[in-house]
């Protein structure tokens, strides 16, 4: 202890000396330990981070597979009884089921987060309210009292934290709950990037949402279920044991009992918002472990440099009796200590950039709500990933600089000692490659996104969507029935239609490019014109002027018109390939569509659009009148004559002229809509381009600093060659080809590294190959440039050396 203690001391007064290579060196691995500790904290926050209940890994998601392979991860209420009584290989088992909920607040009203649950939910989950009581059975009955749990970030916000608040009512959607209790301050639900502000049990859906049979019909798949598993049972025998006696007779769509139960881990809770960033994480953290792997690099060349200097001081060491494992012992504790440095300035860096998470969207443009603060395990990590620098940066110059010729080295200057070498030493030509190859395929894979990008942005979509606003609007969270409903929706497109600076309104139940949506799926032949094969129909329900407003052409027939009621004939307007599917002959308009259930008119053919994603070819859309069939949420579309955003407060006076306390949410422009469903995408692209212009940035100063260094120690060789009547291109010449040759060895393996490259992202581009030529092109140019540029400026200096001067260098 009392000699690692003086390696500690004497290391620590030797980077004192030096102080601008010891901040140097700090800089270039925090910026490296910093940005893996960041992307893991993500990662953590994302992928690994169990729920905050009692023994969160026994806790699994069931899922139902019908023998066409499609997974079904919802239930019935009567389904969900029957396993949880059926079902002796649980502890416990639970329902919920997502939600909005609108809380009035004086006369507006406040979305929030909400999910309908069983009476059993707290209890399962091992999860003990902060003041009051969770769920009793009788909560679930039909009838039960109007009761809810609310969130510890509500009762903050809407009750100070006061023990008073469960005296306390809240309003949602209209309708009065008793507040009973209030969830522990680490616990937001079971749904991961949620956080969900109150619970209340599973019959309210009934008055809350207008379905009064949910809770009884058989056919209506509405719950997320989850288990606890009992210590006993693994996954595949419990899986294989609900199968079997799986009940029969529910849900018409899942077939006549030809499906099976999939059972999956759940100790993260449910996944569903952020299972799509999973992947583009993982190649990001790739990319933050290239960039290390070059930081390293880039330390480990200074560290050559630096022990070369001290070969003196090294040798006299080695010559009064210190053994060498003595000296690669001080070496590996002055490197210790460049990575504590580091690795603390990294935790810094990661802390400071930990508000990273609250940019995190889904695809729908929602914000996710993910800790990414410091945690054991990011501490850990830290901790893990700064010994590893060690190895990585500071083995190789601790070994090189141990072994010495004493002779030599005593009777030479470190200079001379180092100009007798041909070249740049082996270590150092291999460090300098090592970064130009990583920064290659790191570059280029920056370079691959950001093309692919451009080419998803560049699809024809089939509408315009410059110049509209879109806004969100819930029925439901004002209380509001059906007939109260179509009421507002006439009276806000009214005067919206009539408002200087618009050119149409119209709504939507769901915008172009969007995930999710209603769909309708039949088998084969059950349809009007029958078909050989299933269908699916993706449905949106529309008011007038809907197409005209986001600039979707109509090709045949007419738009939906006002005599479009629930007394005539239900109409529908279908896109080009659904009419060519049902009707590959025949104009459609005019004739009828029977859907399994109703016989529809065809009254118009749109244009094919983009309607669930930008990659997709084109699908079959139905549109249906929403005078017809009523939805409760919508999509408000206004077409201006001027900067849709500067007209958002007039239509905002507007809607509440028509009803006081309207909800207003996820406002966003059209086109803004349309980049949302990038999301991961842009996500990708500028990450990995920040990440790759890093790699670029260390690599041009670790190349400066090593052609510098060799210029340095052959400042004599350089002498002598221009007394005997070098010229300065010459000198020029021959430090610029070295670095050239190195910028060669480094593309040409680079390029190697490429295909493995393809591997990880040939599913991830769009309208580009993995091996694009003119990405490789371009990018290695690019990198050969600035290496031949990193190279030249210490060249140049070479060119101006002094011969006489040069001669009598030490």
């Amino acid at each position: 202890m009392e000699t690692l203690l003086k390696d500690i001391r004497y290391g620590c007064r030797s980077l004192a000396r030096r102080p601008l290579f010891t901040l140097i060196a700090v800089v270039v691995l925090s910026l490296g330990i910093g940005a893996n500790t960041t992307v893991f904290s993500l990662i953590d926050a994302v992928m690994l981070r169990s729920l905050p209940v009692n023994n969160p890994e026994q806790l699994v998601e069931i899922t139902t597979r019908t023998t066409g392979g499609g997974l079904h991860p919802d239930f019935s209420y009567p389904l969900y009884a029957a396993l949880r009584e059926s079902s002796p290989e649980f502890d416990g088992m639970i329902a919920d089921a997502d939600s909005s909920f609108g809380l009035s607040v004086g006369d507006q009203t406040e979305r929030l987060n909400g999910e309908y649950v069983s009476a059993n939910y707290f209890e399962m989950l091992g999860v003990r309210p902060a003041i009051g009581s969770a769920f009793a059975p009788d909560d679930e009955r039909p009838g039960a009292p109007p009761v809810a749990v609310i969130s510890n970030s509500l009762w903050h916000k809407r009750f100070a934290g006061s023990a008073a608040a469960l005296q306390q009512t809240v309003a949602l959607n209209g309708r009065t709950f008793s507040v009973i209790g209030v969830a522990p301050q680490n616990f937001a639900g079971i749904v991961r990037g949620i956080s969900t502000d109150v619970w209340i049990t599973l019959p309210h859906v009934a008055e809350l949402e207008n379905s009064p049979d949910r809770m009884n019909s058989r056919t209506t798949s509405w719950l997320a279920l989850t288990g606890r598993l009992k210590p006993q049972f693994t996954i595949p025998q419990a899986q294989a044991l609900m199968s079997a006696r799986l009940p029969s007779g529910f849900e018409e769509a899942r077939g006549s009992g030809n499906w099976d139960v999939v059972l999956t881990g759940s100790a993260g809770g449910n996944e569903y918002y952020v299972s799509e960033l999973s992947r583009p994480l993982i190649i990001v953290f790739v990319a933050v472990g290239l960039i290390l792997t070059i930081a390293c690099a880039n330390l480990a060349g200074l560290l050559l440099a630096r022990a070369q200097s001290r070969s003196k001081e090294i040798g006299m060491r080695l010559a009064l009796g210190a053994s060498r494992w003595r000296i690669i012992r001080q070496l590996l504790t002055e490197s210790l200590l460049l990575a504590m440095l580091g690795g603390v300035s990294g935790l810094l860096l990661a802390f400071w950039t930990s508000g990273l998470a609250s940019s995190l969207r889904t695809t729908t443009g929602g914000a996710l709500n993910l800790d990414t603060g410091l945690n054991p395990r990011v501490l850990i990590f830290n901790l893990g990933i700064s010994m590893l620098t060690v190895v990585l940066f500071g083995v190789v110059p601790a070994l090189k600089a141990s072994r010495l010729d004493l002779v030599s080295t005593l009777k030479t200057s470190s200079h001379l000692n180092s100009h007798r070498r041909r070249g740049l030493p082996s270590a150092h030509s291999i460090l300098v490659v090592t970064q130009v190859t990583l920064s290659l395929v790191l570059l280029v894979g920056a370079g691959l996104f950001v093309r692919s990008l451009r080419n998803l942005r560049s699809i024809d979509k089939g509408f315009q969507s410059d110049d509209v606003l879109a806004m969100s609007l819930d029925m439901e969270l004002q209380g509001f029935d059906k007939a109260r409903g179509q009421n507002f929706y006439a009276a806000a497109l009214e005067k919206l239609s009539s408002l200087p600076g618009v050119q149409s309104a119209s709504m939507a139940s769901a915008l172009p490019v969007t995930a999710g949506g209603a769909r309708l799926q039949r088998p084969a032949g059950l349809t009007r014109p029958a078909v050989n094969e299933p269908i699916s129909i993706d449905i949106v329900r529309v008011a007038p002027r809907f197409l005209e407003t986001i600039g979707l052409p109509l090709v045949r027939g007419r738009d939906f018109q006002s005599f479009d009621t629930e007394k005539s004939t239900p109409a529908i307007i279908v896109n080009e390939t659904m009419a060519a599917k049902f009707w590959p002959a025949e104009n459609p308009v005019g004739l009828t569509f029977y859907d399994g259930n109703t016989t529809l008119k065809v009254v118009g053919v749109a244009r094919d659009t983009k309607y669930r994603s930008l990659r997709e070819s084109p699908r079959m859309t139905m549109y249906r009148p929403l005078s017809q069939f009523y939805s409760s949420n919508m999509n408000l579309l206004v077409r201006t004559k001027t900067d849709p955003a500067a007209m958002l407060p007039a239509i905002q006076n507007q809607l509440r002229s028509v009803e006081p306390a309207i909800a207003v949410f996820n406002v966003r422009t059209l086109n803004e809509h349309v980049d949302r469903s990038l999301y991961v995408e842009r996500m990708q692209s500028f990450l990995l381009s920040l990440f790759g212009l890093l790699a670029l940035l260390l690599t041009a100063v670790g190349i400066y600093g090593v052609i510098a260094f060799t210029v340095s120690q052959r400042t004599r060789e350089v002498g002598i060659r221009m007394a005997l009547g070098a010229q300065r291109r010459d000198v020029l010449k021959l430090i610029l080809m070295r670095g050239l040759r190195l910028a060669a060895w480094g593309t040409g393996i680079g390029l190697i590294g490429c295909y493995w490259l393809a591997r990880l992202l040939s599913n991830q581009l769009y309208g580009i190959t993995a091996h694009d030529p003119a990405t490789l092109v371009v990018v290695s140019l690019m990198l050969v440039a600035i290496v031949l540029l990193a190279t030249y400026i210490p060249a140049r200096r070479a060119t101006k050396v002094d011969p006489l001067v040069a001669l009598r260098y030490e």
